[in-house]
This record gives structure tokens, C-alpha cells and sequence, in this order.
């Protein structure tokens, strides 16, 4: 059986980056939660209705929402999460909708997410965007359809 705490690093930075000598960043305390305590890893998931863009977010300035715990990259991104999470917690669990639309539980790149009618999808790679943007309604829809299966494998 697979350990559950053993997480696969999402983003590796190079030593003084504000990382360890592993290349973790020292920021993402939220890298060391179990994969279903992190949802969104150390992004701000604010960040990315606001302007589009991820960012990191601080330890200082976190929220708990559904045993997830969150870092916002600034207080007010704190607040507007607070007013309404659901809003700003990534559809199938975090884990990407190409992959959930292929009936897997696959891990994601923070880096790919994108905001569709108001909802944030995250991928695992540029590839895998890349193919959720040729068609984002039909991979939407497979995912939801598939969703409910996905949600239980494990990863």
C-alpha cells in the first residue's frame, strides 16, 4: 500500500531561491501535508481570478477550507477567498481535469491552471493544457462524468 504522506515534489527551486538544499521552496509548508491537505499546493488560488497568473502564497497569510490548508499572497486574497471559498477551490479535488477526463487521478503543474466560467481547472503539464484548451467545454464534461470514479482511486 502507498504511503499517503509521501508527496511528489510540484516545484523544485535551486538552493538560495528561497528553497532547501533538496530544491523544495521554504515557502511551501503546505508541500508537507498530505496531498489531500494541500489542494492547492503554496499558489494563492486567488491569484489566479486576479490577474490570471499563479503566485506563491505566504505561511504567514493562510486559510482552512474542507481540511485544505491554503497560503494567499496577500491578505486581501485571504479575505475574498474567506467571503466565498467555493469559488476559488480548483474543480476535481486539484488534480487535473485532462487527466480526470481520461478516467485518471493525475497530479498537476501549478503552473497550468486556468479559470473557465468562473472555475479553476489545473493540468499536469503544458501538454495536458494544451489539450484541455483544443476543447474546454468537451474535457469538462468527460471530467465531471468521470469525476465521481476518479474521485476515489488513488494516486
Amino acid at each position: 500500500m502507498p504511503n499517503d504522506r509521501r508527496i511528489p515534489p510540484i516545484h523544485r527551486c535551486t538552493p538560495g531561491d528561497n528553497a532547501d538544499e533538496g530544491g523544495r521552496s521554504r515557502l511551501a509548508v503546505a508541500d508537507q501535508l498530505p496531498r489531500t491537505q494541500r489542494c492547492a499546493g503554496f499558489y494563492d488560488p486567488v491569484a489566479y481570478f486576479d490577474g490570471g497568473k499563479p503566485m506563491h502564497g505566504i505561511p504567514t497569510i493562510s486559510a482552512s477550507y474542507g481540511g485544505a490548508r491554503y497560503l494567499f499572497a496577500t491578505s486581501e486574497h485571504r479575505r475574498s477567498f474567506l467571503k466565498n471559498p467555493r469559488k476559488y477551490v480548483p474543480e476535481f479535488g486539484g488534480f487535473c481535469v485532462v487527466g480526470t477526463a481520461f478516467g485518471e487521478k493525475v497530479d498537476v503543474d501549478l503552473k497550468t491552471g486556468e479559470v473557465v466560467n468562473g472555475k479553476l481547472y489545473l493540468n499536469n503539464s503544458q501538454r495536458a493544457l494544451d489539450i484541455f484548451n483544443e476543447d474546454q467545454s468537451g474535457t469538462i464534461a468527460k471530467a465531471k462524468r468521470n469525476w465521481p470514479i476518479v474521485r476515489d482511486k488513488v494516486l
